[in-house]
């Protein structure tokens, strides 16, 4: 039988950084919608608009939180989690960057989440790379 080697402790602690951040941001959503909607440029045009914010800002973030939590122990989930972490910060940040451009656009909000999208994905890089090495 063989044995997998446990979840490299860097590899773990970015979990624990991943499931925090989205457990904020699900919590944050939860605890006031509209506000935190607000804080965000958006308002709700009426209650399906709440609920949509609810399900991607608060139920997929804590499915997220989730997610990262199952990879302290798991090898391959753990994988999977900072292969995620990788790509879609580099996807939320071509995605910015892009619409911040096409609409001459910016503010102090935006750049600093530019910048978390830019540590997080280099976290996660060297997250999945660890993986990649260790057996």
């Amino acid at each position: 039988m063989v044995i997998a080697s446990p979840v490299p402790v860097i590899v773990r602690a970015l979990c624990i950084v991943g499931a925090l951040v989205c457990a904020l941001i699900a919590l944050s959503a939860y605890a006031g919608a509209a506000g935190t909607a607000a804080n965000l440029g958006l308002a709700f045009a009426n209650p399906a608009g709440q609920v949509e914010f609810l399900t991607f800002y608060g139920g997929f973030y804590l499915g997220l939180a989730v997610f990262f939590l199952i990879g302290l122990r798991s090898r391959a989930i753990a994988t999977g989690a900072m292969a995620f972490l990788a790509l879609s910060n580099v996807g939320a940040l071509v995605g910015r960057v892009t619409a911040m451009a096409a609409l001459a656009t910016s503010s102090g909000l935006l750049v600093a989440l530019a910048i978390a999208e830019i540590i997080l994905a280099g976290l996660g890089a060297a997250g999945w790379y660890r993986m990649s090495r260790s057996a």
